[in-house]
């Protein structure tokens, strides 16, 4: 339980700091003068000098809320669900901003405010991907090594074993290991079925013909020692089909 709240803590603080530097490019980048053309897309009359400027602290201080408050959301509520919170505060801020530019004549730095957060929820949410990414990689590769201990000792158990896992990366249908026998032929070694293929089954004869086929393409791919990939027809669902010698 601490680890966890640890965890969370660290990426809550992680995401913040990465705010905070996006929030600090689009302060300077607004410093400096880059940012006028699109101040001016905001405020109705445009950029007149009877529209008051917000003094230099302030306009730090809402860019960082702006910038820091997007990145926090991302990291408690998600990209998803940040995003749409986002949007609707940006939409809120652009109508006061519009309305105090034409009424009270108030420069309310709606436009860095815009990109400090976007750029803080675009930053951090990918961050977020890169790290579960990288968890789900330590994942594979640590299942990946325990195969013994999970599947047992025999070879027809980790044959099974390794589909299962294939079958968490990648969407199959119908995967199945051939080992090629003295004689040349080669003979099921192990097979992994999809629940849907399993609920459907289908008819006899077209489940002899794709698993002639899928020989067929087998031994090609074994004399040829490379991986080769049938596109899939109207008649199968589009579902490609993938010979790889092991």
């Amino acid at each position: 339980m601490k680890r966890l709240i640890f965890t969370s803590f660290k990426t809550v603080l992680v995401s913040v700091a990465l705010s905070l530097c996006v929030s600090g490019l689009v302060g300077a980048a607004w410093g400096v003068g880059m940012l006028t053309s699109l101040e001016d897309v905001f405020m109705l009359g445009g950029m007149t000098e009877q529209n008051v400027p917000p003094q230099t602290w302030v306009a730090w201080l809402l860019i960082t809320v702006a910038g820091v408050s997007a990145g926090f959301a991302v990291a408690r509520a998600g990209g998803r669900r940040a995003l749409r919170l986002v949007v609707l505060v940006l939409v809120a801020l652009c109508a006061i901003s519009l309305t105090a530019s034409l009424l009270l004549h108030l420069n309310s730095l709606f436009a860095p405010m815009m990109l400090a957060a976007l750029g803080s929820l675009v930053a951090v949410q990918v961050r977020r991907l890169w790290v579960i990414d990288a968890a789900l990689s330590r994942s594979v590769q640590f299942v990946a090594l325990q195969n013994r201990v999970l599947e047992g000792s025999q070879a027809s158990a980790r044959l099974e074993g390794g589909l299962r896992l294939l079958d968490a990366v990648l969407p199959l249908d119908d995967a199945a290991i051939f080992r090629l026998e003295a004689g040349g032929d080669l003979a099921p070694a192990a097979r992994l079925r999809s629940s849907v293929i399993e609920a459907t089954g289908g008819n006899a004869d077209d489940r002899n013909n794709a698993w002639r086929e899928g020989i067929a393409l087998c031994e090609r791919a074994l004399s040829s020692q490379e991986v080769i990939i049938q596109p899939g027809t109207q008649e199968n669902g589009g579902r490609a089909t993938v010979a790889a010698p092991l």
